[in-house]
């Protein structure tokens, strides 16, 4: 869990020699403290944004532009008392939307290759038969149907001939609240 720092009172890293407390972890933990509520009210609001006008443009551009990048993050954290001097309570939350596009860079069959047709020479493990390079092999329906699906290659070459912007979208809230009763 990653809470809002604005909630935090305290935190703690723990990184060796552990108690048996906190389990078994190759690493650091790291204990956070909540904030409570006082005698009087208080709080704060944030919000981070980020647009893909505000970008630099990568290496791998796309011939569309730069890849898209929104991101919004904002919340706030609020506390105060229930009974004064006795009972308190205190919440927070966060929100976080991102749309992020990442330019990805595959290989891909070509079209000769699609149709069986390979630049080296092929041999049938279960007949032994030597295909030639640029000799068609032989291909079951199936596989033949699954190579007419794939995406046609955006480059020239047998490697890396596949380049697309795929879309990452994540839409995250988070909120938590607590409450302090001193008997």
């Amino acid at each position: 869990m990653q809470p809002p720092p604005d909630s935090l009172a305290e935190f703690r890293v723990v990184t060796n020699n552990m108690s048996a407390e906190y389990g078994r972890s190759g690493g650091a933990t790291i204990n956070v403290a909540y904030k409570s509520g006082t005698n009087r009210l208080s709080g704060a609001a944030w919000e981070f944004s980020r647009d893909t006008s505000m970008n630099a443009e990568g290496f791998f551009k796309s011939a569309t532009g730069k890849p898209e990048l929104k991101r919004d993050q904002y919340g706030y954290v609020f506390g105060g008392p229930i009974v004064r001097n006795r009972a308190f309570f205190f919440t927070d939350f966060e929100g976080f939307r991102q749309d992020r596009e990442v330019v990805a860079i595959t290989t891909i069959p070509t079209n000769p290759q699609r149709q069986g047709i390979l630049g080296v020479d092929i041999r049938n493990p279960q007949t032994g038969v030597v295909y030639p390079a640029g000799t068609t092999i032989p291909m079951t329906a199936f596989a033949r149907r699954v190579l007419s699906e794939l995406p046609v290659t955006t480059s020239e070459g047998t490697t890396n001939n596949y380049r697309v912007l795929q879309l990452f979208e994540n839409a995250t809230d988070k909120v938590s609240g607590k409450v302090d009763v001193t008997i």
